[in-house]
Order: structure tokens, then C-alpha cells, then sequence
């Protein structure tokens, strides 16, 4: 869902507005209206991945994750480790404040590229499960309580539970 935060307004603003820069997200470079397409099949890809997590969890679904992950952890950690060399790691925070070098490479690929890599192992690991995961809440059932053991020896109020 991170990743599709910063993704969310490029569909619309690439669009609308013609005086927009583009997208450029690791090998991807897109201008203006080009970007419309690509930047709203990603969203759309975060989104859905998101999704499939939070309410499938495992299975052929799984799948889907993996591939957008890669192709993501390709993309961003390619284009980092390729740049050529390393004045071209920057990492600009403006005002003239930046980070270069190394340090920038390895922010970049910490930020960038590792929670790809890791979500591909996890949605991999989980695409190979049969059967559908329960949904979250199904660890937080409702079990019997045994307030009504605790409080029979109690001479004072009584609190009673109402369950819905």
C-alpha cells in the first residue's frame, strides 16, 4: 500500500495536466501523457496486490504478487546498481541537502528494492500453499468467557456481558 500511495496520483495528473514531467520509476521513463497507461496499471497492480494479501493469503493468486515484485525489484535495483557511476547515486532532499555515493546505493536499494524481494519470497512461499488462508480475524474468534466462574464468589455488582 506504500507503494501505491506514491503511485496514486500520476494516473490522474499525467492525464489533466499537460505540462506534467512524467513518471520515471527505475527503467521506466514516461512523459507526460504516456504515462497515463502505465502508471494506472501499477496502481492498480498495488492495489490489487494489497488485496490479495490482506484477504486471500495464500494460493494461485500469490502469484500475481511474485511477478509484480520482481519485475519491481528488477526495475528499481537495476537502475540503481547500472546507474554507471556512483556521483550518479543521489538521493536530494532540496535545499540543496543530499545524500551521494554509496551511502545514496545502499538507501536506495534498502527502500527501493529489498521490500520487493522480500514480498516476492513471502507471496512465493504463500503461492505454494493449497487452500485459502483464513481470514485475519479468525485468530480473534470469540471464545467462552469465564467471568461468570470469577464473579459467583464476589458479594458486590456483577457485570454481565451481552454478546452480539
Amino acid at each position: 500500500m506504500l507503494f501505491s500511495v506514491v503511485l496514486s496520483i500520476a494516473p490522474f495528473r499525467s492525464f489533466l495536466d499537460p505540462n506534467y514531467s512524467g513518471l520515471g520509476l527505475g527503467f521506466l521513463r514516461l512523459e507526460g501523457i504516456a504515462a497515463t497507461l502505465p502508471a494506472t496499471l501499477i496502481f492498480g497492480w498495488a492495489v490489487a496486490s494489497a488485496w490479495l494479501a490482506v484477504s486471500k493469503g495464500r494460493g494461485r493468486w500469490m502469484t500475481l504478487i511474485v511477478v509484480g515484485d520482481i519485475f519491481l525489484a528488477v526495475n528499481f535495483g537495476g537502475s540503481t546498481l547500472l546507474e554507471g557511476s556512483s556521483d550518479n547515486w543521489r538521493i536530494d532532499f532540496g535545499a540543496g541537502r543530499f545524500i551521494t555515493g554509496l551511502a545514496s546505493a545502499f538507501i536506495l536499494l534498502l527502500f527501493f528494492t529489498f521490500p520487493f524481494v522480500a514480498s516476492a519470497i513471502w507471496a512465493a512461499s504463500r503461492s505454494r500453499s493449497n487452500g485459502t488462508a483464513p481470514p485475519l480475524t479468525s485468530d480473534l474468534q470469540e471464545k467462552g468467557s469465564d467471568t461468570e466462574d470469577h464473579t459467583k464468589d464476589i458479594s458486590s455488582f456483577r457485570l454481565s456481558e451481552s454478546r452480539v
